[in-house]
């Protein structure tokens, strides 16, 4: 897997449905139907490149089973329809 700024990752998710609560860490809830789900995945603040095993853990986070699935999804080939129903279909969200 390749690597991604941190700044970068948190700017993309938010465009997708994820919204950020800022503590000592950037958390990235997704928001369906005006409601906070359970998928959320969390990164430190700044501009540092993330790479593995960070990236592992937010790909197994954001509930994708391949590392292909992710990248699409950040790289906004996977829309956040897209995404939601794919969580619907693992049974992850109603």
């Amino acid at each position: 897997m390749k690597s991604i700024k941190s700044r970068e990752l948190v700017r993309k998710l938010s465009g997708k449905g994820f919204c950020v609560d800022n503590k000592d860490h950037i958390y990235l809830k997704l928001v369906y139907n005006n409601k906070i789900t359970s998928v959320y995945t969390k990164v430190s603040h700044g501009s540092k490149d993330i790479g593995q095993p960070i990236l592992g853990k937010i790909k197994r986070q954001l509930r994708f089973e391949d590392n292909g699935q992710f990248w699409d999804f950040v790289n906004c080939s996977l829309s956040y329809e897209d995404y939601i129903r794919y969580l619907k279909s693992k049974g992850i969200i109603k």
